[in-house]
């Protein structure tokens, strides 16, 4: 009986080992498919940026569900899901996905800034201030002028036009060709009750991009300006 031993101790660790490798080839199989999942996800998710371009909007956001389908913790997905919801006026559904992106990946600051939009919309201003400063703080951040507006726009909502005027300010000095700034500082003005100053920026934009759909918004202010004021 004593020389049985060997053989059984060498068939347990033969059994070990196939255990062994039949986990290592779950685990294998898992990572092999997660990362399949991955690719179709970013698959997808190329497609819907596309597709937006073209103004296929429906079309977009079935394809961005695909990639959140294939990798539910893709924060960029949740990220575009939210910018299309901004897009449709689905500000709820916007914030939903806004949150998740944010949560999954906490120094994504184009979506704390996109959620500060849908909190703004919401009239969740507290939440939406919040999340500015968030995106303000990278300093790294290629586009703060969009944060500046997007703050301006909190504060212009608020009737807090100081402030308002101080971050449009802000957002034009960081980049001078941007039109939005301008039609947001030309905003606050009119609402103060300053006329001139707001025909001043409607006009800046008019001289730095005629032909944009900017001129064309800040034409009608600048027409509305002087109607108010007796011009």
């Amino acid at each position: 009986m004593a020389h049985d031993r060997p053989a059984r101790h060498a068939g347990a660790a033969a059994f070990v080992v196939a255990c062994a490798l039949g986990m290592a080839a779950i685990s294998c199989a898992t990572s092999e498919k997660k990362s399949s999942d991955r690719s179709d996800s970013s698959r997808y998710l190329r497609l819907a940026y596309v597709q937006l371009e073209r103004g296929e909007t429906k079309e977009a956001l079935e394809s961005t569900r695909q990639a959140l389908d294939k990798d539910p913790d893709s924060h960029e997905a949740h990220n575009f899901a939210g910018l299309i919801y901004l897009n449709l006026s689905e500000y709820k559904q916007a914030a939903h996905h806004l949150r998740e992106a944010v949560r999954l990946n906490p120094y994504f600051t184009d979506a704390h800034n996109n959620l500060g939009v849908a909190y703004r919309e919401l009239k969740e201003y507290d939440k939406a201030l919040k999340e500015f400063q968030t995106a303000l703080n990278d300093r790294t951040y290629r586009t703060p002028e969009k944060v500046h507006l997007n703050l301006g726009n909190l504060y212009l909502d608020q009737g807090v036009m100081s402030e308002a005027v101080r971050c449009f300010e802000r957002s034009v000095s960081i980049n001078p060709d941007y039109l939005l700034g301008y039609i947001g500082l030309g905003t606050a003005h009119q609402r103060a009750g300053r006329a001139d100053l707001a025909a001043e920026q409607f006009r800046k934009v008019l001289s730095l991009a005629p032909d944009s759909p900017e001129a064309v918004r800040a034409k009608r202010l600048l027409e509305s300006a002087g109607t108010r004021s007796g011009s």
